[in-house]
C-alpha cells in the first residue's frame, strides 16, 4: 500500500526526493549536490512564504539593488557571530548561489582572461568560467588547502584575474585549509593584485565547532586588506528552496557588481524569495537545523566509512573529511570510476564519477559519495552494491 501510494505521489508531482529514492526499483543514490531532505521542515519554509505574501506586492516591487535592507542587516549580524565584520551596504544579494558568481565573472573578467581554481574543484564554477571564455587554470590541492608554491608558478606565468577557493569544506573533496595555507594565498593574491572568490556554500556544515576557522574575508579585512569577496547560501546546506544567494565584499567591489548586476535592478521577481528567507530568519532558529544536519550527515559519514573499511579488499583511499556531506574517494589504479559507475548502475547504485571535477586532464580513478539520501540499511546495501561492483571490475584486470 506504501509503495502503491508513493508512486501516485511521484505521478503526480508531489513525492519528495526521499520518498522517490525508497521506491522498489529506485537507484541507491550517492549522486547530486542537494542536501537532505528535513534539515529544515518545508512547513517552516512554507509559513515564512505566507508571511512573506502578506506583505503584499507594492513593496517587493520598490526592491532595492543591493536586496532587502532588513535581509543584509540579519546576514550581517549573523555573520559577525562568526566573527566576520561586515556592514549590511557591503552585501549584495542575488537570486541563487548561480548568479552569484556570474555577475562576480562578469563585473571582473573578461574572455580571454584566466581564472585559477584548486583541483579538483566545484563543477558549477568551472561551467560557469567555461561559458563566459575564460580560461581555467588548475592548482593541485593536499589535505591542508591549495599548494602555494604551484599556483604562484601558474600566476607568474599566466597572470589570472581571479582566484576561486572554497577553505571551508570544498566540493567535491571537502577539505577545510589551514591556517597558514590561508594566509598563505592571501599574501599570494595581495602581492600580485588577485581577486579572491571566497566559496562559503558548506562552511555551516563543520562536525565540530572547534575546527572552524577564520575565513579569507575576515583574515583580509582584518589586516586592511579589500580583496576578498564571499558568497554563500542556505541553498547548498538546509535546502534548494531557499534560492537567495549573497556576495560580501567592500564597497567598492560591491559598486563593481551592482554595475554587473542589471537583474537587480530591472528584474525584481525574486525579491519574494529575499522576503521569504527574511520572515524565516525572523521567525525560526536555522542555526539549530544546521546543528542537527551536520550531527546527521557526521552519524552517516561514519557509517560511510566504516562499511568501506569493511570492504578494504576493493583498494579504496579516501581522507577522513571533518564536515559536510560529501567523501572523495580514489580507486585502485587503472579502474575508470565512469565505467564504474555504468556497473553501478545496473546493480541500483549511484554516484558522481570525478571527471566533472576537473578543468582538463582529469584522473579516471575519482568518485564522489553523498550521503544526503541514503542512512541506515539503506546505505549499508548501496556500499555493498558498489564493492560488488568494483570487484567484478577487479577480476576482469
Amino acid at each position: 500500500m506504501k509503495n502503491r501510494l508513493a508512486r501516485r505521489a511521484l505521478r503526480s508531482g508531489e513525492a519528495s526526493l526521499s520518498e522517490m529514492l525508497a521506491l522498489p526499483g529506485q537507484p541507491i543514490s550517492f549522486a547530486g549536490d542537494l542536501p537532505a531532505e528535513g534539515g529544515i521542515s518545508p512547513a517552516v519554509i512554507e509559513q515564512a512564504r505566507e508571511r512573506a505574501a502578506g506583505g503584499g506586492d507594492a513593496r517587493l516591487r520598490s526592491l532595492p539593488p543591493q536586496g532587502i535592507p532588513a535581509l543584509r542587516e540579519l546576514l550581517a549580524k549573523r555573520m559577525a557571530g562568526k566573527g566576520i565584520q561586515t556592514e549590511p551596504s557591503e552585501i549584495l544579494l542575488t537570486a541563487n548561489p548561480e548568479r552569484t558568481v556570474r555577475i562576480i565573472i562578469e563585473a571582473l573578467l573578461t574572455p580571454g582572461d584566466s581564472a585559477l581554481v584548486e583541483t579538483p574543484s566545484h563543477p558549477a564554477i568551472l561551467r560557469a568560467l567555461r561559458a563566459s571564455g575564460i580560461e581555467i587554470l588548475q592548482a593541485p590541492c593536499d589535505r591542508e588547502g591549495m599548494l602555494i608554491a604551484e599556483a604562484e608558478r601558474l600566476i607568474e606565468e599566466h597572470r589570472p584575474k581571479l582566484i576561486h577557493a572554497m577553505p571551508a569544506l570544498g566540493n567535491p573533496a571537502s577539505t577545510s585549509w589551514s591556517a597558514p595555507r590561508r594566509e598563505a594565498l592571501l599574501a599570494l593574491s595581495r602581492r600580485h593584485g588577485i581577486v579572491v572568490l571566497e566559496e562559503d556554500s558548506y562552511g555551516d556544515l563543520l562536525y565540530k565547532e572547534s575546527d572552524s576557522r577564520p575565513s579569507l574575508y575576515a583574515m583580509d579585512r582584518e589586516t586592511g586588506g579589500n580583496g576578498v569577496i564571499c558568497v554563500s547560501t542556505f541553498a547548498a546546506a538546509l535546502s534548494p528552496q531557499l534560492r537567495t544567494g549573497w556576495a560580501v565584499a567592500g564597497t567598492a567591489l560591491i559598486d563593481k557588481l551592482l554595475e554587473a548586476e542589471a537583474e537587480a535592478k530591472a528584474a525584481p521577481e525574486f525579491a519574494r524569495d529575499q522576503e521569504t528567507l527574511l520572515q524565516l530568519l525572523l521567525h525560526h532558529d536555522i542555526e539549530d537545523d544546521l546543528r542537527k544536519i551536520s550531527m546527521s550527515y557526521m552519524e552517516r559519514m561514519n557509517q560511510l566509512q566504516a562499511l568501506l573499511r569493511k570492504h578494504d579488499g576493493v583498494g579504496l583511499a579516501w581522507e577522513a573529511p571533518i564536515g559536510g556531506m560529501f567523501l572523495w574517494l580514489t580507486l585502485p589504479e587503472g579502474l575508470d570510476a565512469e565505467a564504474l559507475l555504468r556497473c553501478a548502475s545496473a546493480k541500483g547504485v549511484t554516484f558522481d564519477p570525478g571527471i566533472s571535477f576537473y578543468a582538463s586532464d582529469a584522473p579516471r580513478n575519482r568518485l564522489r559519495l553523498s550521503i544526503a539520501h541514503a542512512s541506515g540499511k539503506r546505505l549499508e546495501e548501496g556500499i555493498d552494491r558498489l564493492a560488488e561492483a568494483i570487484n567484478e571490475f577487479l577480476a576482469r584486470t
